[in-house]
């Protein structure tokens, strides 16, 4: 007999199949729940009979510690739900304790390191890009979403795939441990990374705390409320295409993903719905670098005013990449070039 899974939040994939919220899946295995509790719950059998389930809200998941272990809690608009208890000794063995308090790793209070007027480069992946010359933002404030983070030594480097993390961070190869950076996250899986800043995902929208941050379905999106929570006014967006362009999705080799025009689209439609969350002030315009982006919400500005050609001949300073940031402390500012 199959055990029933229900997914919670986020998209689950397992035997290749994908599964979102409020799917039903059943599997052989008995243990998905624990090795997965931020996404999928195991359903009883009264449960599983019953039509009525279906997805418990969005906002933010939470934990209880009792005597028998640590309960999973997520707290929706239907109230306070407890999804299942993992025993305290399995929550140490895969890393979700503390090494120094033994407390449970909490999300990430995100400070604002930067003031309102710096301005913010949320450098996604667009095939428009190819061929870029990523000099041009050596000394700017960047958040590079995804495999951009290998074209620079930026800031902070932002994902929000769970397939995506587990091929690039565990393959030696690809180096995003040696990214010297900040590396951030709305991933619950990777809460027991050491080196990665995780907020509490929510699904859609603007975080309403400083440690909840907005998916809108997709990476780029979530980006750009990442730059918000930090303290930026002045945003712009680089390579947000929202289109295939010759075959492909991204300027970079991309193997989790084949070219598909569905995916952009749904991208957009996340954008789009979190515009009317943006609060009121804050400025983002769209540095194009392709006259047919159908992403048409922001003012559109040229590549060489904001960017202008770099004289790569001229010295500059060499700033030191930090790679951790203690909660409430501002990042040391850069550098500049006088």
């Amino acid at each position: 007999m199959k055990n029933q899974f229900r997914v919670n939040s986020g998209s689950f994939y397992i035997d290749g199949k994908r599964y979102r919220p409020p799917d039903v899946f059943e599997h052989e295995a008995s243990d998905l729940h624990t090795r997965y509790p931020h996404q999928i719950t195991l359903l009883s059998e009264e449960q599983a009979k019953d039509p009525k389930i279906s997805k418990w809200g969005t906002t933010a998941w939470t934990t209880e510690q009792t005597e028998q272990g640590w309960f999973v809690v997520r707290e929706g608009d239907k109230g306070k739900r407890i999804l299942n208890t993992i025993p305290l000794g399995e929550m140490e063995a895969r890393g979700f304790l503390d090494d120094h308090s033994g407390e449970l790793k909490k999300h990430f209070r995100c400070p604002r390191i930067w003031k309102a007027e710096d301005e913010v480069i949320v450098l996604g992946g667009g095939p428009s890009l190819k061929g870029f010359d990523f000099s041009r933002l050596k000394d700017r404030r960047v958040i590079a979403c995804n495999d951009a983070y290998r074209y620079g030594d930026w800031d902070i480097m932002h994902f929000g795939d769970q397939n995506w993390w587990r091929h690039n961070y565990l393959n030696a190869a690809i180096g995003l441990k040696d990214f010297r950076g900040l590396k951030t996250t709305s991933c619950g899986v990777c809460l027991q990374a050491p080196d990665v800043k995780v907020f509490c995902r929510k699904d859609s929208g603007m975080g309403s705390t400083n440690w909840e941050l907005g998916w809108n379905a997709s990476t780029g999106a979530s980006a750009i409320g990442l730059a918000m929570l930090l303290g930026s006014e002045r945003i712009y967006l680089l390579g947000f295409d929202m289109k295939i362009s010759g075959n492909r999705n991204n300027f970079y080799p991309n193997p989790l993903h084949k070219a598909n025009q569905e995916s952009c689209k749904k991208h957009l439609k996340g954008v789009r719905n979190m515009v009317s969350s943006i609060p009121v002030g804050v400025g983002i315009k769209n540095i194009c670098t392709d006259p047919e982006s159908p992403l048409d919400m922001f003012e559109r500005v040229g590549v060489d005013i904001i960017l202008p050609p770099r004289d790569k001949t001229a010295k500059t300073a060499v700033s030191k990449k930090i790679s951790s940031v203690p909660e409430g402390n501002p990042i040391p500012r850069r550098r500049r070039k006088s």
